[in-house]
């Protein structure tokens, strides 16, 4: 898909991920729902970040 945000332009790609239904149903304000969970859990990385704020530094991690 192609995007531009104040003149640049830019492609992006959606993740796509696998969805497994539970079988738990309800209603919500009325309306039948499903409730699905992914299929595999995201991981994120860890990662440090060298910062400064006002002269002083320190790192996020």
């Amino acid at each position: 898909m192609k995007l531009i945000f104040r003149g640049a332009k830019y492609e992006y790609e959606p993740v796509m991920s696998e969805v497994v239904d539970d079988g738990i149903q309800g209603t919500y304000r009325g309306a039948p729902s499903t409730i699905h969970y992914h299929q595999q859990q995201s991981r994120r990385q860890k990662y440090s970040q060298e910062l400064i704020y006002r002269g002083v530094h320190y790192r996020n991690v």
